[in-house]
């Protein structure tokens, strides 16, 4: 997955703005999603890991911020996945 231009240009333009960044936020994580949420999670690591380098110093901090929350919730999806495998199981 690669970062929409429209995404790209907010983050360039307005990436030192806390709501600019809270809104992509809250955005991923206001989903409807079938399936493994793991899969979910796992196409903006790529994407917001780019941001990392970010010259605003801001959206460096957020996107390491988010890269460690995602990564959190895809371990809680395999985790879930697990439960689910096991009382598919029984």
């Amino acid at each position: 997955m690669t970062m929409h231009p429209i995404l790209r240009r907010l983050i360039y333009e307005f990436g030192e703005r806390a709501s600019v960044l809270d809104g992509i936020e809250s955005n991923i994580y206001t989903y409807s999603w079938a399936g493994s949420r793991t899969k979910y999670y796992g196409q903006y690591i790529d994407p917001i890991g780019v941001l990392t380098e970010h010259r605003i110093p801001s959206v460096q901090r957020w996107a390491k911020r988010m890269i460690r929350q995602l990564r959190s919730e895809i371990e809680r999806a395999r985790d879930h996945d697990a439960e689910l495998d096991v009382e598919m199981e029984i």
